[in-house]
């Protein structure tokens, strides 16, 4: 069992119940990083990111690495890419270095996560140096990243996929995760949700001390239902009560950012039949869309079921911190370059539409992994695995292409949520307007895709309103064979394209 020691503040903490922080309202395209030694440091990372149209990045902060090349070494990678102009990073939290590791193992085939003295208190009113207990491992580590990397980390993730496992049985249905705590053996970080709950109140109460402008996120969330945990139990140890003295609130008071992922095609590319009820392949580009925004509304559901709806209580950011589709198909998981190519523009596009402030695309380099391990993940890097690369200029894959032509076309454009709403668009057809400082105006609009494996679609749309009487010039990424239309019609692919106004309203 793990040790209970009361828990002790100098002042009452902050929570999310009470104050709310809130990122940039628009929308940051970054990446993941990787770890492709000895020649490709994360400032090299961070420079070929840039280069491929992204601005912000998500990084491992991890303990057992951090513990032996240096907190200041990844401050000093960090300051290079704000020097870059990236905005806000991301950084995921945890992962102990062995002789910070709890050695209770409610696993046995699995090791938890957990770190040493985890239910100390918090603080020790400056003993040894710091305001933190240096012997809540955890909270020390903490207040060090913290610290060494304040004002250049904008979203602290508490670890990576803690839900990972099968969290999508239903209430009621034997071994839910909506009824009962989270079996650990079943999750990602092998521990129970309460444990994971009170690295959120440790990394929340120092966080807002250290570096306050910073944000606390859930680490990367795919199953409603552990959401849905975090914000009904405490982390109280036992059974996760809520109201005690020392265990006064659920995990929802301590994070003001939910991130979430998004892999629609483990999920999202089959429809019913509504004949037979059979289910059968939807393998397209705006089926993965659909798929994206409906786990981001099912997360949202259990948010506002808890009172974060800025009413009860502040609202959370949102960032999406991993998002893809495989570029090939690997055994029965699809992945196509062109359908990835189109779903990736889409759900740039559409992302402030639903309010999510970062998109961060999984990755930055393919990896080759082992047939148990996912291995179609392996075909979602932007470029070659970068460890058989030198550094230079390495030759990226289309997706590449794809998103310098999207930062360049559309730099300096916000959404227009009244003018896109205003669109009228017919079913086949989606898209959205954006603006530009000067008043100038953008249309992206595109072609849906509605069949199984059907990327090459195209219609032909009236000219909207909103084109007419003005002079607009089209940017598209996807060559178009002409189509002489005498200028009554758009025509429309998969592939978003963008009207751009040349004069002012």
């Amino acid at each position: 069992m793990l040790l209970l020691v009361h828990l002790s503040c100098k002042t009452k903490s902050p929570t999310a119940l009470d104050q709310g922080s809130h990122l940039p309202k628009d929308v940051i395209l970054g990446v993941n990083t990787g770890y492709f030694p000895p020649l490709w440091t994360d400032s090299l990372q961070a420079l070929l990111a840039v280069s491929s149209g992204c601005s912000t990045l998500r990084t491992g902060l991890f303990h057992h690495v951090l513990t032996k090349w240096g907190y200041e070494k990844k401050a000093q990678s960090l300051l290079y890419s704000q020097q870059l102009g990236m905005g806000p990073v991301t950084g995921i939290l945890g992962y102990p270095s062995p002789d910070a590791a709890d050695p209770h193992q409610p696993c046995p085939d699995k090791p938890a996560t957990l770190f040493t003295g985890l239910y100390l208190p918090i603080w020790d009113n400056g003993a040894n140096h710091t305001p933190v207990n240096d012997q809540n491992a955890y909270a020390l580590y903490v207040w060090q990243v913290a610290t060494a990397c304040k004002g250049l980390i904008g979203v602290y993730e508490v670890w990576n996929e803690p839900d990972a496992g099968w969290g999508g049985l239903k209430k009621g249905q034997p071994g839910n995760w909506w009824d009962s705590p989270p079996p650990p053996c079943q999750t990602g970080l092998k521990a129970p949700v309460f444990a994971y709950i009170r690295m959120l109140r440790i990394t929340y109460e120092v966080i807002k001390q250290a570096d306050p402008s910073a944000l606390v996120a859930v680490g990367g969330l795919g199953w409603p239902s552990y959401l849905d945990a975090i914000c009904r139990y405490s982390d109280q140890p036992e059974n996760g009560q809520v109201g005690a003295p020392d265990f006064p609130f659920p995990g929802g008071a301590y994070f003001d950012c939910m991130s979430f992922h998004a892999y629609p095609h483990l999920y999202a590319l089959t429809k019913t039949d509504p004949i037979s009820g059979e289910k059968k392949p939807n393998r397209h580009s705006d089926a993965a869309l659909e798929g994206i925004w409906q786990r981001k509304k099912e997360l949202e559901e259990v948010l506002f079921h808890y009172g974060f709806d800025n009413i009860r209580y502040p609202a959370k950011s949102w960032i999406c911190s991993e998002f893809n589709l495989p570029r090939t198909t690997i055994g029965e998981r699809f992945g196509d370059e062109k359908a990835q190519l189109n779903f990736v523009l889409k759900a740039l596009i559409t992302a402030p539409i639903h309010q999510v402030s970062q998109m961060h695309l999984y990755a930055l380099a393919d990896a080759l992994l082992p047939p148990d391990q996912d291995p179609e993940f392996g075909f979602m890097g932007l470029y070659p695995p970068l460890d058989t690369i030198a550094p230079g200029k390495p030759i990226g894959n289309l997706l590449v292409s794809a998103l310098k032509w999207y930062s360049q076309t559309l730099d300096g454009y916000t959404l227009d949520m009244p003018g896109t709403c205003a669109l009228n668009l017919p079913q086949t057809v989606d898209g959205a307007v954006f603006s530009h400082i000067t008043g100038k105006k953008a249309l992206v609009l595109w072609a849906k895709t509605r069949e199984d494996l059907q990327e090459n679609v195209r219609v032909l749309l009236p000219v909207p309103a909103q084109l007419q009487s003005r002079q607009w010039q089209c940017f598209r990424f996807e060559p178009l064979m002409p189509i002489d239309t005498s200028g009554q019609m758009l025509q429309l692919t998969a592939c978003p394209a963008v009207w751009k106004q040349l004069d002012s309203w």
